[in-house]
C-alpha cells in the first residue's frame, strides 16, 4: 500500500463546511418528500401503516339472544363510526368497555361474532381489562373465522406488522381479501395497498386501482386519496390531472388534512386546476393548523418564499419549529441551518448540532454530513474524529458525495481511523463518480502517482479532464501537467490553455508555471520533462457550500471555492 508521504505529494486540507442558505429568498423545497410525484408513500403511511381499524356499518348476525346481539351491533357501529370519522376513541375504549365488557366477555364465550371481535378490542386496547395482546388475536381469529368483516380486517392488520402475532403478510392479505368481499371499505383500500406493492400477494396496479375505486365508493377519504394518487401518477389507470384534482379536493371537503395539503399542492404546481398559490397557501394553512407535518413545512415555505402570502421570516421559522418538532426530518434539518447560520434565528451551534442529531438519526444524509463535519471542526460539539467518521460514514453509505470524499480524507491521513490508501480511494473513487470535480481531480492525481491503486496515466488524464471540464483549477492545473508529461501532438498549446484557466481562478500552481514560462519556453525546455507532481486536496473546494440532493436550501460556490 502506498502512503501519501512517501509518495512525495503533499495533501493540502480545505475545510468543506456544512450545508448552508445563501440566498434564503430563492430556496427550493423537497420536492421528492412533498410532491404529489410521491404522495403514494403517504397514503401508505395513512393506509396501510399508521390508522386503526376501521369499516363501514357492521352487517347484522345471529344470536341466541337477539337484544344482546343488537346492542353488540350497535356497540361495533359506534366504535367504526367513530373512527371512520377520525374522531377521538378513548372516551368509547374507557366508559363503553368499563359498561359492557361482562356482557362482551359473555357473548363472545358464547360463540357470537360481534361480542368476541368487542372483548378481543378490549385486550387490545388495554384501558379496563388487563392488555393481552395474544388473547386478543385469539378471539379476533375465532370472530373472522365467522365471518365477521371487521375482525377479518383488524386480524388483517395484525398479521401485516406481526405485533400480537407473528408477522404472515401471505395470511394478512387473506383476511383483507375477506373482509373487502363484504364491502368492508378500510380492507379494501388496505388490500389496494397490498396490490401497490406486491404485500402478500403478486404486485398488480390495476387490481390496486379497483380495490380503491370500490373503497372510495363507501366514502372512505384514504381510498379517495389513494385513488386521486392513483390518477395522479397513472397507477393502474390513465394519467387523469383533473380527476386526481376532484379526488383530493372531495376528500379535503369533508375535512381530510392530507387531502387538504393535496390540494395545496395541486394549486401550487398547477396539477388539474388553474396555478393559485394564494389557494395553495390557504389549503396548507387548514392542513397545517390540524397538525398535518408536511403541510407545516410547506406553510413554512410559503412564509419564507412570500408565496401565496406576504413575506414573514418569523412565521416561517415557526411552522418550521412546529414540524421539527414532531419528528419531520427535513424540518429539523433546516431548522438546524438556521441555527447555525443565524440569518432568520439567533445563532446558537449547541442547539443546531441537537437538531442536527435528530434528523441524522432518521437517516438523513445530509444532517448526518453536516453533523459529521462539526464534529470534525468542533464546532457546536466536542472536536470528536471518529464520532465525525461514523456520521460521515453514515451519510456517505447513503451515497452523499461530500461525506464520500471526507471519509477519503479521514482514510488518507488516518483521522479517527487507521491510515490506508486503498481505502481512502476507494471512497474518492465514489465521489469522483458522483460528480465531485475535486474528488475527480484527486482521482487523477491518485492514479497518476499510484497511490493505493495501480498507477495508469490514461486515467489520470481522464478523471483530471472530467474535472476541468467542471471547472475545478486543481483539474485544470494536473491535466494541463499531464499533458505536457505525455507529450502528444497538441498536448502543450492545450496544457497552456489549461493553465491559463487555472490561473484566472486564482491557482497558484498554474500562476507560478505561467509566470515563468511562456509557450514557446514550455516546447523548448519542458518538452519531455516529467512536472511536478499533481496536487491533491483533502477535502472539496469545489463546493464548499454543499448541496441538499433535490434543492431544500441551496448553497452557491464562490468562483474561488471553484
Amino acid at each position: 500500500m502506498s502512503d501519501a508521504t512517501s509518495a512525495g505529494t503533499d495533501l493540502n486540507s480545505t475545510n468543506l463546511p456544512i450545508v448552508t442558505s445563501s440566498q434564503p429568498g430563492k430556496r427550493r423545497w423537497n420536492r421528492r418528500l412533498l410532491t404529489l410525484a410521491t404522495a403514494m408513500a403517504a397514503v401508505a403511511v395513512a393506509v396501510y401503516l399508521f390508522c386503526q381499524p376501521r369499516s363501514q356499518p357492521i352487517p347484522s348476525v345471529s344470536s341466541p339472544d337477539s337484544t344482546t346481539a343488537a346492542e353488540l351491533l350497535a356497540d361495533c357501529n359506534e366504535l367504526e363510526r367513530l373512527k371512520l370519522a377520525g374522531e377521538d376513541t378513548s372516551s368509547f375504549d374507557h366508559d363503553k368497555t368499563a359498561e359492557r365488557i361482562d356482557a362482551w366477555r359473555t357473548a363472545a364465550e358464547r360463540g357470537d361474532p360481534a361480542g368476541q371481535f368487542l372483548f378481543g378490542r378490549a385486550l387490545d386496547v388495554g384501558k379496563v381489562a388487563t392488555k393481552n395482546a395474544k388473547e386478543a388475536v385469539e378471539w379476533y381469529t375465532k370472530s373472522a373465522k365467522q365471518g365477521f368483516a371487521p375482525a377479518q380486517r383488524v386480524l388483517g392488520q395484525i398479521l401485516l406488522h406481526g405485533d400480537g402475532a407473528e408477522k404472515d403478510e401471505a395470511a394478512a392479505a387473506n383476511w383483507l381479501k375477506e373482509a373487502a368481499k363484504q364491502g368492508d371499505a378500510f380492507a379494501q383500500a388496505m388490500l389496494a395497498v397490498c396490490y401497490m406493492h406486491g404485500t402478500g400477494v403478486e404486485k398488480d396496479l390495476k387490481a390496486a386501482f379497483e380495490s380503491f375505486q370500490s373503497a372510495a365508493k363507501s366514502g372512505l377519504i384514504e381510498a379517495e386519496i389513494g385513488l386521486g394518487v392513483c390518477f395522479h401518477d397513472g397507477i393502474g389507470t390513465e394519467i387523469d390531472p383533473k380527476q386526481a384534482f376532484e379526488c383530493f379536493q372531495k376528500a379535503a371537503r369533508r375535512g381530510s388534512r392530507a387531502a387538504e395539503r393535496y390540494v395545496g399542492l395541486c394549486y401550487q404546481d398547477g396539477i388539474g386546476v388553474e396555478r393559485n398559490p394564494a389557494a395553495a397557501f390557504e389549503w396548507n394553512r387548514k392542513a397545517a393548523a390540524k397538525g398535518d407535518v408536511l403541510a407545516q413545512f410547506l406553510l413554512a415555505g410559503h412564509y419564507l418564499d412570500g408565496n401565496g402570502v406576504e413575506k414573514d421570516v418569523n412565521k416561517g421559522i415557526e411552522w418550521v419549529r412546529k414540524a421539527a418538532e414532531q419528528g419531520f426530518a427535513q424540518a429539523q434539518f433546516n431548522l438546524g441551518v438556521s441555527l447555525f447560520t443565524g440569518k432568520e434565528v439567533v445563532k446558537d451551534l449547541g442547539e443546531s448540532a441537537k437538531w442536527f442529531r435528530k434528523a441524522a438519526e432518521q437517516e438523513h444524509a445530509e444532517a448526518q454530513y453536516n453533523l459529521g463535519v462539526m464534529f470534525r471542526d468542533g464546532v457546536g460539539v466536542e472536536k470528536n474524529d471518529k464520532m465525525a467518521l461514523e456520521w460521515f460514514r453514515k451519510s456517505a453509505e447513503q451515497g452523499n458525495a461530500n461525506a464520500q470524499y471526507n471519509l477519503f480524507d479521514f482514510h488518507f491521513k488516518g483521522r479517527g481511523v487507521e491510515k490506508d490508501a486503498s481505502v481512502a480511494v476507494r471512497w474518492l473513487r465514489s465521489a469522483a463518480e458522483s460528480g465531485v470535480p475535486e474528488a475527480q481531480a484527486n482521482l487523477g492525481g491518485v492514479y497518476h502517482e499510484g497511490i493505493g491503486i495501480i498507477a495508469d496515466k490514461a486515467a489520470a488524464i481522464e478523471w483530471s479532464l472530467k474535472a476541468a471540464q467542471q471547472g475545478s483549477s486543481l483539474g485544470q492545473s494536473n491535466l494541463a501537467r499531464f499533458l505536457i508529461e505525455r507529450d502528444q501532438p497538441g498536448d502543450t498549446a492545450a496544457a497552456f490553455e489549461w493553465f491559463k484557466k487555472a490561473a484566472d481562478q486564482g491557482n497558484t500552481e498554474a500562476q507560478a508555471f505561467l509566470g515563468s514560462n511562456s509557450m514557446e519556453k514550455i516546447e523548448r525546455n519542458v518538452k519531455g520533462k516529467r512536472p511536478a507532481k499533481p496536487v491533491l486536496r483533502g477535502r472539496v473546494g469545489w463546493c464548499q457550500v454543499s448541496f441538499i440532493r433535490q434543492g431544500v436550501w441551496h448553497g452557491t460556490a464562490t468562483k474561488a471555492d471553484r
